[in-house]
Formats: structure tokens, sequence, C-alpha cells
């Protein structure tokens, strides 16, 4: 599915030429009371004392609103100026660019994923992947939810049908097998109903161990009664919620799962370090995290969901829609979902008229931003269908933040001269 980006008209000459008159009078005004360069000082200096990482993080995310605090606190004696402007608008861009406000609102999620859940040693280097490293790990997620809808490690996006058991991961670390059944007789939309995960044997840092979950039944240890194995929790189960929710913690790989029930079907989500995940070219078999589901297996979703009228029988061998459109984008909104979460919870609402399924959605949102928070940025908080609701406004919308943009550059750049 990919990024969705505007394509449009932008500013024209005209618009240019416009800006650029707008800063030529500024310079015949004097700063005066303006005190906001203050504030800039105030932002490097967090930024570069606590080392924080610009992207879409609680840290970053908490130093950007104190920005933006402190610029509004001078704006009385700015009205005039326009450097302040400029830089008050570059804030309010970094602040959508990293999505803040959804981050600063589920900041428990966010924090929560970086805290060592298990109470144990966690600073031996021995089997803590990545620990001597001096750069941070890049990860990437897998997630697989719903009706099932997929995102790959390379954020692929796909609905699929592969009924029966399907292999999600296979390499040297891990396997990952799901089960899914039909939602409804005659369907061929699925959800899942089992997943085993086996961590393969590591000389020092853990021996195999299989974990299988299944509707109603989440244990909270392997099967073979064991909770974990290696040296100080380089491997170990956490029970968040009693048959509904569980976390593999795989240290010595870098790697978490998470496995829930919602509704009456399972969800899984894994985070991995890139470089790990890159062994994987290697083999040749069908895993669906590495390679998306295949082609004979997918089902055109943003086309159905172009005309679910015409397309439902197709998908579940019936002639109405379990729910109408109205009412599935109103339940996906009620929830916040938003670009492939917000499609995956419609389309899983008009072929089932299930409203557990826009919870599954839900939940799998909020995993992957928890185990990747860097995900944040690449959303687009879209929460309209792509050919549904097409509105003029929104296009005016785009080339006015576009117009913003460009002032802002301007700026930076004859400041910088």
């Amino acid at each position: 599915m990919g990024l969705f980006r505007y394509h449009g008209p932008g500013p024209g000459p005209g618009c240019l030429l416009m800006l650029l008159f707008m800063l030529r009078l500024s310079t015949a005004f004097g700063r005066g009371g303006c005190k906001f360069e203050h504030c800039n000082r105030q932002y490097e200096r967090s930024v570069n004392r606590g080392r924080v990482l610009k992207s879409g993080n609680v840290e970053y995310c908490k130093v950007l609103r104190t920005y933006a605090e402190c610029i509004r606190s001078t704006a009385r004696g700015c009205r005039g100026n326009i450097y302040y402007h400029a830089t008050a608008k570059m804030v309010e861009a970094w602040n959508e660019e990293f999505n803040c406000s959804y981050i600063l609102s589920h900041a428990d999620t966010f924090q929560a994923a970086t805290l060592p859940p298990w109470p144990r040693n966690t600073e031996s280097t021995i089997c803590n992947y990545g620990a001597m490293r001096m750069e941070p790990l890049e990860y990437l997620h897998c997630g697989l939810f719903g009706d099932p809808h997929l995102r790959t490690f390379t954020s692929e996006y796909y609905t699929c049908k592969v009924l029966g058991a399907w292999p999600l991961i296979n390499n040297d670390y891990l396997s990952v097998q799901a089960t899914n059944e039909a939602v409804l007789d005659g369907s061929s939309a699925t959800a899942t109903s089992k997943l085993t995960v086996i961590v393969k044997n590591h000389d020092v840092c853990a021996s195999e161990k299989t974990y299988h979950a299944q509707v109603d039944s989440l244990p909270p240890a392997f099967v073979d009664g064991s909770q974990g194995s290696g040296p100080e929790g380089s491997l170990y189960i956490e029970q968040v919620v009693a048959d509904k929710h569980i976390v593999i913690h795989a240290r010595f790989i870098g790697s978490t799962i998470i496995i829930r029930q919602v509704g009456k079907y399972l969800t899984f989500a894994i985070k991995m370090p890139k470089e790990l995940i890159r062994t994987l070219g290697r083999t040749s078999g069908l895993e669906l995290c590495v390679r998306g589901c295949p082609a004979n297996e997918r089902i055109n979703f943003q086309r159905f969901l172009a005309h679910p009228d015409q397309l439902v029988n197709s998908i579940v061998h019936q002639s109405d829609l379990s729910m109408t459109i109205e009412e599935a984008v109103s339940k996906c909104r009620q929830n916040n979902l938003t670009d492939f979460y917000f499609d995956s919870c419609v389309f899983d609402l008009i072929t089932t008229g299930d409203t557990e399924f826009s919870d599954a959605a839900d939940v799998a949102l909020r995993d992957v931003l928890a185990l990747t928070p860097d995900a944040a940025g690449m959303h687009k908080n879209r929460t309209f269908l792509l050919g549904h609701n097409f509105s003029p406004a929104r296009t005016i919308t785009n080339m006015y933040r576009l117009s913003q943009i460009l002032l802002v550059a301007l700026v930076l750049l004859l400041r910088e001269r």
C-alpha cells in the first residue's frame, strides 16, 4: 500500500514573489521587544544535552511541546516579526511530521515499551543483543491481525486469504506459524485461530522453546511448562492479561513478540533487528512477514473498498454488505484508526459485521507504535477511504501547508546567508 502522498499543484510564481516581498518588508522593522531567540537556544540545549533523537518518540515530542509553548509565550512582542512566525510554523510542521499529538496522548504506551518488564539484571551484555553497540539498533515490525491483514517487515500491506497453516517467519533464530480459518461459511476471508512460535537453540543464551497459542488458550508458559531460558532473562514469557495477552521477550536476539486474543481471533506482532531479518533473504522458503502473501492469496482490498456493493459476493458469497460503509467508517474513526488500519477495520466490518475486528485493528496499531515508536512518523493520519468522500477543501489545505513549508525553507535559507 505504501505511503500516501499528496500530488497536486504547488504555489505558483506569484506566491513565491509574495513571500519574497514579505521577507523584504520584515527587514524594515526591528526586532524590538521580540524575545523568541531564547526559545531556539533552549531547544538546542534540550536536544544536544539530552542526546534526544529527532524522530517520532516521546522525549523529542516533549522537547517540541516545550519549544512551541515558549514561542507562544513571546507572541505579543513578536507580532510583526517574520522570523518569529516562520519559526512557529516550522515547529508546528515538525510536530505534525512526527505525529507528536498522537504520541504524547499515548505516552504511557510508548514509554511502557521502553521499560524492562522483567525484574532481573538486564545490564549483562552476554545475552543482550546489541548491548555493546555504540549506535542504536534499527528495528523492523511485522504484524498480522483481523481478516487477516498483514504488515511485512518492509512495511508492505496486504489483505490475504491464506486458509490453513502458513509460515510467518522461518530463519536461524525463530519460526512462527499462523493457522487461519474462514470467518464465515463459504467465505474467502479468514482470521487467525492458532499461533506457534519456536525460539531456536543458542549455545549460551537459550535452549529451544516452543510456544503454542490458540483461541481461548494463551498460556503463560512454553509447551514444556517453563517460563523462560538462559541467563538473566535472556528469554522469557510475560503474561499481561490471562488468556488474552502475552509477550515473549527474546533479549538474546533483540526481539519482542506480542500475541493477543481480541474477540474470537488472535493477533500477532513482532519487532526484530533489521540486521537479523536480512539473513532471511538467503532462504527461498515462503515467509509472509518477509515476502508478503502469494499473489493468488491476496485480496485487493482497495478495489473492494472502492466498489463494495459490486464485489461483496466475491469475498463472503452474500449479496449484501454486513454493515453500511457509513456505519463502518464511523465506528473505525471512533477507534482513532488511521491509514492501513482504518482501511482494514472498514473492510472487516462491512464483510462480517463483527465489531470486534475494529478492536483488533486498534490493538494492532497500538502494538506497532509501542514496538517501533518511529513508525508514528510514517503515518499520515488518514481517516477516509481513498476514492470516497473527496473534499476540495482537503486539496486547498494541502496547498496551504505546502506554502507554509516553502516560507519556512526560504526564511532559513536567507538567515544562513
